[in-house]
């Protein structure tokens, strides 16, 4: 199939593929007993970061203009908004979303980092859905 082909899937897959490693590490240290540290956390991070960073460069080369701008602006406006749309939500937790993502008397670390995850998770949906309008509106 030539949609595998392109730049975006392979880039996507290989991200994928990355986290996928990371948490398989992270459970077979939990699993044997070992907690990770602050220091052994971060180093885990960082070079799973330095890995994600020479992929980047390598999909940024590999793609035409067009796609570079589609990126551009899908990061620019659907990520902003995507962003503004989750912080508001949480601000506003009409749901009650924070506590239905962390269990009751959770640590303000808890609170810090499930919060983020929400702000990162709209600004993927919102970078996806302007990207997918992007190539729509000029196809």
């Amino acid at each position: 199939m030539s949609w595998v082909r392109t730049p975006f899937i392979r880039f996507s897959g290989t991200v994928l593929a990355g986290a996928l490693v990371v948490l398989a590490l992270q459970w077979g240290v939990r699993a044997s007993g070992y907690q990770l540290t602050g220091l052994g956390f971060l180093a885990l991070i960082l070079g799973w970061s330095a890995v994600i960073g020479v992929i980047l460069m390598r999909y940024w080369r590999g793609i035409d203009e067009a796609a570079r701008e589609a990126q551009k602006w899908a990061w620019y406006w659907g990520g902003s908004i995507g962003m503004g749309v989750a912080a508001v939500g949480l601000a506003m937790n009409p749901f009650d979303v924070v506590g239905l993502l962390v269990p009751a008397g959770a640590d303000r670390r808890s609170l810090l980092l499930h919060g983020a995850g929400v702000v990162m998770f709209g600004q993927l949906i919102g970078f996806h859905l302007a990207w997918a309008y992007w190539w729509w509106s000029r196809r």
